[in-house]
């Protein structure tokens, strides 16, 4: 198993590089966000620290505003589908779970979604999961352009994808000699 590579963005310390791109991406929409902010006691005795909190998104039928996303480095386990739902059912606020490393492949495919709807029925949905969330903050009007608004956040998703992808991060605090020549120095990656 590799071991994530822990960076610094916008004042946070994130464990991953690739919360860290998240991280970007939310910015890049112009979402707040807060890393880390709370954990729980869940209803089986667990104990669960989400990776971040948006408090402006808009809850979906009858669950709460705001929305908890958990970020992994790759598909998530059972165990971890448990946790998130629990969350989910407990706080009645909405749970993504995401574990895209941002290549083509997986744009924004790679995720769950687990949240009540407006009859109070609790729903597991996979794909397109985050951008459906995020549309709610996009005022639709009824005048029958559903489909230019659609483009509209096509072309802001993409814009946001891109700068999480290509967002380059520098590891300075943790330099180490190059065993070539004792005086150079350069930055682990």
């Amino acid at each position: 198993m590799l071991t994530a590579i822990e960076t610094e963005y916008n004042g946070y310390r994130f464990r991953s590089r690739i919360e860290a791109r998240w991280a970007v991406m939310f910015d890049a929409l112009d979402l707040k966000y807060r890393y880390e902010m709370e954990g729980f006691e869940l209803a089986d005795g667990r104990w669960y620290l989400p990776d971040f909190w948006l408090p402006d998104l808009p809850g979906l039928g009858r669950g709460s505003p705001g929305w908890w996303v958990e970020i992994k480095g790759q598909a998530p386990t059972e165990e971890e589908h448990v946790k998130a739902a629990l969350l989910a059912q407990q706080g009645r606020q909405g749970v993504l779970l995401l574990w895209s490393n941002f290549d083509t492949d997986s744009a924004l495919n790679d995720e769950l979604m687990f949240h009540y709807d407006h009859r109070g029925i609790f729903h597991v949905e996979q794909g397109w999961c985050f951008p459906c969330v995020y549309s709610l903050l996009i005022p639709f009007q009824t005048d029958g352009i559903v489909n230019d608004v659609w483009k509209l956040l096509d072309a802001r998703l993409a814009d946001a994808w891109a700068a999480a992808r290509s967002a380059r991060f520098e590891r300075r605090e943790h330099e180490r000699e190059c065993p070539k020549d004792r005086t150079a120095r350069i930055a682990t990656r």
